[in-house]
C-alpha cells in the first residue's frame, strides 16, 4: 500500500469501516461471511495508490518485453 496508515483519508475510512463491521456483527446480518472480507478488500481498496501513480508507462514500438 503506497498511503501512509496515519494520513486523515486512512484514519477516516479505518473508522468508518469499523463501525460499519461492528453494526453488522451486532445486528446479527445473516451474511456476515461475506461482509467481512468485503469490508476488507474495500479498506485496501480506499487506501490503494491513485491510479495515476500505479500506471505502467506505454513502451516505445521498438521497445522488447
Amino acid at each position: 500500500m503506497g498511503r501512509n496508515l496515519r494520513s486523515k483519508r486512512a484514519i477516516v475510512w479505518t473508522v468508518i469501516l469499523l463501525m460499519f463491521l461492528v453494526f453488522e456483527i451486532y445486528s446479527g446480518y445473516p451474511w456476515l461471511r461475506l461482509v467481512i472480507p468485503g469490508a476488507i478488500l474495500m479498506w485496501y481498496a480506499l487506501l490503494a495508490e491513485d491510479r495515476g501513480k500505479i500506471a505502467i508507462r506505454k513502451q516505445r514500438k521498438g521497445a522488447l518485453n
